[in-house]
This record gives structure tokens, C-alpha cells and sequence, in this order.
């Protein structure tokens, strides 16, 4: 266990200090995707872990990080909504909500479908003059059902569907020129392990997860122009948990996160390639695979486009919960570097989660960021899991 954490600590510290070593601020540029929501945080759980949460306990909210941790989920029902005001350090009306469902269908078999829908509030687009000429509310929405099964005592895996609708043109046409709302679909793929241990005589367990998310369609908002990739991604990480004593537990968590999309290549100032690879018209499959390899500045850049989460987490009694947590990306891949906390209330039911969002690297619009969630789990507990959170 001490090998495993000691491995993806010094993982860490090797992507962040080797990428941006070798980097340069001319040569590199964030890679971008279309309905970016999808990569949005939605809970507030996760949030004030710093965005980590592919293998933390088991919540209703693990559709988006690990649909495979439902499986170990141990309620009837649940139900949970969220919601968050998104860059309202620089305008007002952007939000983001989830609503997500929950349901055991036996000891071995889980069932749970979410809808997130974010909204820009109304743009009033004007021509080339100033003249007002029409008034719009972009809007993007996904519908998510997924399948969780135990493979086995300690592990489980699951399949998720997902249908996204995407209208930030509001059908807005100019000439020629015309515009439509962009469809798309996509599936998920997630693995799940955790294992109960015993150190220096108290309880404690280990997880670790794998989730590959979004992986699907590209979605097209005009004939005018090309269709764009979506923001298929893999996630994997782990966590440690350990019980203090009879009321004070701790779990501390890493997670790695790669975009599954291809790199933008390096053009002159004529437009033309001089590194990489063109990713414009390039297939779905192609792209997965390029994703992997194919930078203009090699593997270098490759990790560099991995972002890091971690995070802590106390629980008292498991009714009172505190965390913290730390999101690193590489300064030449868009510089989110921030802190989160956040606390969580659970009485009898009913949750609360709340977190906020503090960004340390420079000036953002994330700052202040904040995610409220609340949930409600019915049904008597189907089997023992000795997770301290997994109640949640």
C-alpha cells in the first residue's frame, strides 16, 4: 500500500516539474474541445477536494467521477441536485445544475441516470455597426444513464450512455452563414477496486479507480464548418483512508487526468503547420490515438496536458465532514492552479455539501467559485462497507 501511494506521489511531482521544465510559452498552447461544461465539476463534494474523486468512497454524485463505485454503493434509492454559479467573478446568469438518481437493483447491481444542463443566461448579438439584432440563451444539456456490476469481492465495473445537446448560437444564421444546435453521443467506462486493511490496529482501506468518460461523437453547430471533439478524457487515481479512532476518520486521495483529444499543431503566421499534426478534419478513432502520442514537442507535452487533484478529507463521526484539497495544471496548458475547501453535513437522510474555490497562479475567473449539493438516500443498508464516506 505505502508503494502504491509513494508511486503516484512521485508521479505527480515528475509530470508538473519535467513538463514544465522543458516547455516554452511560444510552442505550446491548451488544447480546447467543444461543450466544455462536460468537464465542469458539478458537486461540491469532489469540488473542495480539488476536483478529485475517481476513487474516492462511493455518493450518489459518482456518475461523473466513477459510475463503477455505485456497485459499492449501499442504499435503495438516492437522489441528489447541485448547482453552481459558474465565472461569477465576471458575470452573472452562467450556471451550471445537476440533478442525479439512484438504484440498487440487488446486492451486485446498481442503476443511476443524471441530467446536467448549464446556461449562459441572454446574449444580445449585435452587428459590425452595434446594432442590436437579436437576443439569445445559449443552453447545453446531457442526459446520462449508466450500469454498475461487482466483478468481484473488492471490484466493480460499469458502462455508461449519455446523450448531449449543445444550442450557444440560439439558431443565429447571417447570410449564408448558418448555425444550428449541435447533437452528439458518447459512453462511459469505469473500474472501481477497494480493499479494507488493518494499520497499527485501526481500520483502514485502500481505492483506486480508472474512468474513461465522453468517449463518442463529434458534434457540428453549422455545414459551414468542421465538426469539433468533445472532451473524452481518462481519469485514475487512488485513496487511503484510515479511522483515528471510533469518531475521527481521514482519507487522502490523488487523482491524474488526461483529455483524449488530439494536440493543436504549431502554425505560422501564414496558418500553415510547422509542427504536429492537422487535427481539423481527423476521425473520432484518429483522434483517440493521436491524443496519446502525437504533440508537436513530443511525450514532453503529453504530460504536460496532465492535470493533478488532490485532496483531504475528515470525518466525524460521519456526520460532519471537512476537506481540502489542490488542483495543479501546467502553466503552458492553461495555468489552473488553485485551492479548494469545503464542509458536508449528514443527518439521518438527508446531505449537504458546500465548497469554495480560491485560484493561487494568477488572476482568474474561477475565483470564488462555489458548489452547493444536496442529497437524500432511502432504504435500509444491503451489505457491510467499511468506506467511512460511503453513506454520503
Amino acid at each position: 500500500m505505502k508503494k502504491i501511494l509513494f508511486i503516484f506521489s512521485i508521479l505527480a511531482i515528475s509530470i508538473a516539474s519535467f513538463a514544465q521544465d522543458t516547455l516554452t510559452l511560444a510552442d505550446t498552447k491548451p488544447i480546447s474541445t467543444a461543450v466544455p461544461f462536460l468537464a465542469i465539476t458539478p458537486d461540491a463534494r469532489a469540488g473542495a477536494l480539488g476536483d478529485m474523486g475517481v476513487a474516492t468512497s462511493p455518493d450518489i454524485y459518482s456518475i461523473y467521477w466513477n459510475s463503477a463505485k455505485y456497485a459499492f454503493l449501499d442504499k435503495k434509492y438516492a437522489a441528489a441536485v447541485s448547482y453552481t454559479p459558474w465565472l461569477r467573478a465576471i458575470a452573472s446568469g452562467i450556471n451550471l445544475s445537476q440533478l442525479v438518481g439512484f438504484y440498487r437493483l440487488n446486492d451486485n447491481q446498481a442503476f443511476a441516470a443524471s441530467i446536467r444542463y448549464f446556461t449562459v443566461g441572454t446574449i444580445t448579438l449585435t452587428s459590425a455597426t452595434g446594432e442590436e439584432l437579436s437576443a439569445i440563451n445559449p443552453n447545453e444539456f446531457s442526459v446520462d444513464a449508466t450500469y454498475a456490476l461487482k466483478l468481484g469481492e473488492n471490484i466493480s465495473g460499469s458502462i455508461g450512455l449519455r446523450f448531449i445537446y449543445s444550442n450557444i448560437t440560439g439558431g443565429f444564421s447571417s447570410g449564408s452563414f448558418d448555425t444550428h444546435p449541435g447533437i452528439a453521443f458518447a459512453s462511459d467506462l469505469g473500474f472501481y477496486y477497494t480493499k479494507d486493511l488493518t494499520i497499527g490496529g485501526k481500520d483502514a482501506y485502500i481505492n483506486a479507480g480508472v474512468f474513461l468518460s465522453n468517449l463518442g461523437s463529434k458534434i457540428s453547430y453549422s455545414s459551414a464548418l468542421p465538426p469539433s471533439f468533445i472532451p473524452s478524457n481518462f481519469r485514475f487515481g487512488s485513496v487511503i483512508g484510515y479511522s483515528l479512532n471510533d469518531y475521527n476518520k481521514i482519507a487522502w486521495g490523488i487523482d491524474f487526468n488526461k483529455l483524449l483529444v488530439p494536440t493543436p499543431p504549431i502554425r505560422d503566421n501564414n496558418g500553415n503547420i510547422i509542427a504536429g499534426t492537422d487535427i481539423e478534419n481527423m476521425s473520432v478513432i484518429s483522434g483517440l490515438i493521436h491524443s496519446l502520442y502525437d504533440a508537436p514537442l513530443g511525450m514532453k507535452e503529453k504530460l504536460a496536458e496532465i492535470t493533478i487533484s488532490t485532496g483531504v478529507e475528515y470525518s466525524y463521526k460521519d456526520m460532519i465532514f471537512g476537506r481540502f484539497g489542490y488542483f495543479y495544471e501546467n502553466p503552458y496548458k492553461g495555468n489552473r492552479q488553485y485551492l479548494t475547501a469545503g464542509v458536508g453535513i449528514k443527518y439521518t437522510a438527508f446531505s449537504f455539501d458546500f465548497s469554495y474555490l480560491i485560484p493561487i497562479a494568477q488572476i482568474s475567473p474561477l475565483d470564488g467559485t462555489i458548489r452547493v449539493s444536496l442529497g437524500v438516500t432511502f432504504g435500509a443498508k444491503k451489505s457491510k462497507v467499511k468506506t467511512p464516506e460511503s453513506e454520503q
